[in-house]
């Protein structure tokens, strides 16, 4: 029961650019994941193919406001990706595609109904097609309504109501404040989570705000929504899939306030049913060049893999060998996580950002050894193999890394040769060593059309975090236009 709370008029700002998903699992994601998800615990037949695990594109140079005023823009985007896979292991129920390709359609932006009230939307419609799927509408077409809120300026005051993409934190590869986390629903593989950030399913909720001279409050109402008709969660075109959006009701508190010139940490309690958990961000600036900040959040949890494992054994259809070994697991304990980074901007417009993450509900050297060992006994039993592999998903689904100590790295170089961004990218497990690469080059060709292409890929032992991981290579070409 979430605690009674005066609604005192408080800020709806957003903050920072990022969010985390170690994205090159190849599993299923978003909806089609939750509905894999759901499959496992039933136990009477097999699952049905699922997208794999890759975000969405939050559009190559692309910046909207947030406020009244403004207006709604156009794009289509398409993209090419093909893979060079290995046996993920363990081996989730179905295979995914070796190669996917898609073409968007996207509206986004804001309309004004007035001088302080505005609407925002952010919507796409995608057709996409696997190299081993028939092709049907069904199937293949899909609209997500990423946003859709009005927004309401009467500063100091703000006020927004409807589904909205809520993002806390000033990490880049992964956010322990970001606590309106939503599953991706896009396909193109990426290992830099801040597009998944931008262009993920918004939570529904009310959201007031309030904003003095030195700081910044604001106060946010997610409702549980887990009932209705079809139309609300899990039609296969239009789908809102609420329930995945907002599975428990929640109330977040957040507050900054300005300490001294360019430190303004920021506090956030949120309250999900009978818990509490707190979090912690704040940044600092030193010089012109360098910029430190961190993260932490701590609260009642399970680990990824009774997370994973919770609605298999509530249904009684946890698989004898798991059942074994992992009895009633470990229950709900407090859960500390963190970020900690560093960027840096050099007068040539290269920009370096290195970070190191914990996540308690990760796998430590242990947990992983134990997981490997049952994974390689129940290898041959293709329910018990599914129902293991579910950890991994949750993960991805929760855009948190894997591994309990993990390290992430981005180099992006702006202007490298003429119209054109070079990006490189990694992840590494400290607790294996293994590790994933990606590089990226985005070209304007003019004002309106753009190119893309990246390559990379996951790196380890079978026995790895990711070296279990079904997407060994890829490599993907894309473009945008701009109406």
């Amino acid at each position: 029961m979430i605690p009674p709370l005066a609604f005192v008029a408080l800020l709806g700002g957003e903050a920072a650019l990022a969010s985390d998903a170690d994205l090159l699992l190849g599993l299923p994601a978003g909806p089609a994941a939750i509905d894999t998800e759901m499959d496992m615990t039933a136990g009477t037949e097999p699952l049905e193919p699922a997208e794999a695990l890759e975000p969405p594109d939050a559009g190559l140079h692309t910046s909207l406001p947030d406020h009244p005023g403004g207006d709604l823009r156009f794009r289509i985007e398409g993209y090419s990706t093909g893979y060079d896979r290995r046996t993920a292991f363990p081996a989730p129920p179905s295979d995914p595609s070796d190669s996917t390709s898609r073409l968007r359609a996207v509206v986004e932006g804001n309309l004004p109904l007035g001088e302080r009230a505005s609407f925002r939307l952010n919507a796409a419609l995608n057709f996409t097609v696997d190299n081993d799927d028939d092709v049907t509408l069904e199937d293949n077409l899909r609209l997500d309504l990423r946003e859709a809120y009005l927004l309401f300026d009467a500063s100091p005051f703000t006020f927004e109501l409807g589904r909205i993409n809520i993002r806390n934190g000033t990490a880049a590869g992964f956010n322990p404040t970001d606590f309106f986390r939503a599953p991706d629903t896009e396909r193109r593989p990426n290992l830099d989570p801040s597009e998944a950030r931008l262009n993920r399913l918004g939570v529904v909720a009310a959201r007031a705000g309030y904003l003095w001279e030195s700081g910044a409050a604001s106060l946010t109402y997610a409702p549980e929504i887990t009932d209705g008709d079809d139309w609300l969660h899990d039609r296969d075109i239009w789908g809102l899939h609420l329930g995945s959006t907002n599975p428990e009701e929640r109330v977040l508190l957040s507050l900054t306030q300005t300490i001294v010139e360019g430190i303004s940490p920021e506090l956030f309690v949120l309250w999900e049913d009978d818990d509490t958990t707190l979090g912690l961000g704040v940044s600092a600036s030193i010089g012109e060049s360098w910029i430190v900040y961190g993260e932490w959040s701590r609260g009642p949890g399970l680990n990824l893999l009774d997370g994973a494992l919770t609605r298999v054994r509530d249904t009684g259809t946890l698989t004898p060998p798991l059942a074994a070994a992992f009895g009633d697991g470990d229950g709900e304990q407090d859960i500390d996580r963190v970020a900690l980074g560093f960027s840096y901007t050099s007068p040539g417009n290269l920009i370096a950002t290195f970070e190191y993450h914990y996540n308690e509900a990760g796998f430590d050297e242990d947990g992983w050894d134990r997981y490997f060992d049952v994974a390689e006994d129940v290898e041959n039993n293709p329910w018990a193999s599914g129902q293991l592999a579910l950890a991994p998903l949750r993960g991805a689904l929760l855009q948190e890394p894997l591994s309990r100590h993990s390290l992430f790295g981005r180099v992006v170089q702006n202007d490298a040769f003429p119209d054109t961004t070079l990006t490189a990218m990694a992840a590494m497990s400290l607790e294996d060593y293994s590790y994933s690469l990606q590089l990226e080059a985005d070209y304007d060709v003019t004002e309106r059309f753009a190119l893309s292409g990246r390559i990379g890929g996951s790196f380890g032992d079978k026995r790895t975090d990711y070296g279990s991981r079904s997407n060994k290579r890829f490599l993907s070409v894309g473009f945008e236009y701009h109406f």
